[in-house]
């Protein structure tokens, strides 16, 4: 519908066009259904594009991590293997004190380490199996210490570590039923 305005014999008129629907928009109709069915293709396309990207870096990134985690549990076996290994063989001399002898001992024969304890031949060294078994078999067992240097210029443990360390191994023979003076 088209409205205009025009003059007739000095009178103001306004006049109507009446022209059908498919005459003016039918050329818009089929540009607006063919730019639908044109966008509804790409969107399809490009969606499909997208999610075979979406998944082809999702299953990338999945065969990444489980090769991360089969390498982990590789490496974890290796470890456990090499830990049994360590276990079923003495890669390292064990080297005792007697307790008995770690009681009696002065504060300065304890400070002169290893290397002291060994020259007044009170180590005893467990290098193979068969003495670390034998050890075992006669009922041999260890008390293990650990402490921190307290002193640059004082080896060994500190007066009240070594207290501390005696009065611990006192209480583990009492309880364990050993003899210890």
């Amino acid at each position: 519908m088209l409205t205009f305005l025009f003059s007739y014999y000095n009178l103001e008129l306004q006049g109507v066009y009446m022209v059908p629907r498919s005459v003016v928009l039918s050329e818009l109709d089929e540009m607006a259904t063919r730019d639908a069915f044109t966008s509804i293709v790409l969107n399809t396309v490009f969606s499909g594009i997208l999610m075979t990207g979406v998944l082809v870096i999702g299953y990338q990134a999945f065969k990444r991590l489980a090769k991360i985690a089969q390498e982990q549990r590789r490496a974890l076996h290796v470890k456990v293997q090499d830990g049994l290994a360590c276990a079923s063989e003495i890669a390292y001399p064990i080297v005792l004190v007697c307790a008995r002898d770690f009681l009696t001992l002065s504060d300065s024969d304890v400070r002169s380490c290893h290397e002291g304890l060994r020259l007044k031949g009170l180590l005893k060294f467990l290098d193979t199996k068969e003495l670390l078994s034998g050890f075992k078999r006669t009922g041999g067992q260890i008390v293990f210490f650990s402490y921190e240097w307290q002193s640059w210029t004082k080896l060994g443990p500190s007066d009240l570590q070594l207290r501390w360390m005696r009065n611990s191994l006192k209480l583990y023979a009492a309880e364990a039923g050993i003899d210890v003076p």
